[in-house]
């Protein structure tokens, strides 16, 4: 029930850079392609622009409800539907067997069931925040972003399930400002699994990069 709830609205929450999940946001897909498009055919300029893949580690195992319950405070989300939502994340347990034996209850603070119709949609709650401190950064322009065009918005991050594309300025503040926007984030439980993480940049970045 709570999730026919949120799937007609779930698009009017989050902000446009995600779109797992959402199909009216999934032309981000053809933003992405186009982008790394511009960075693989920009030779011109001083300055260069850096694609970042990061691959969040063990997205859905990691979620802490804790941390989950205050974002979705945050989207102004109904005090009891909060508790509702607490409520199904939290009701499992887990038992061990030895000896073909049960012992004991394990009641764990985070970790999503991946079976669950309603965890991709806290997914994208979890992941606002990372969008948030994104924007945030961009707002105070610390981090411009990447023009699809002359006259088209700058775009920062695109977020896809557990991957987001991160497109900046290949500059060591913008460098410097990304790694301690992941560092604030880690807070939240999540980590990025950088052996899994992948970075591009155009052909005009400087070679000090």
């Amino acid at each position: 029930m709570l999730t026919k709830r949120l799937k007609p609205i779930i698009h009017h929450i989050v902000s446009e850079s995600q779109s797992a999940f959402i199909h009216v946001q999934l032309d981000n897909v053809l933003v992405s392609y186009e982008l790394n498009h511009y960075l693989e055919y920009k030779t011109w300029g001083s300055v260069g622009y850096t694609a970042l893949k990061l691959d969040l580690s063990e997205a859905y195992n990691r979620m802490e409800w804790s941390f989950l319950e205050r974002v979705l405070a945050k989207l102004g989300f109904h005090p009891h539907f909060i508790f509702l939502i607490y409520l199904c994340v939290s009701i499992v347990s887990y038992s061990f067997l030895i000896d073909g034996q049960k012992f004991g209850h394990l009641h764990p603070q985070c970790d999503l069931y991946k079976g669950d119709s309603l965890s991709p949609y806290l997914f994208l709650f979890y992941a606002e925040a990372l969008s948030h401190l994104l924007s945030t950064t961009k707002a105070n322009g610390e981090l411009q972003g990447v023009p699809i065009s002359r006259h088209d918005p700058r775009v920062l991050h695109l977020l896809f399930a557990d991957n987001t594309l991160i497109f900046c300025q290949a500059t060591k503040d913008a460098m410097h400002c990304v790694g301690w926007t992941l560092k604030v984030f880690e807070e939240s439980g999540l980590m990025v699994n950088f052996d899994k993480s992948s970075l591009a940049f155009s052909w005009n970045t400087s070679d000090e990069i």
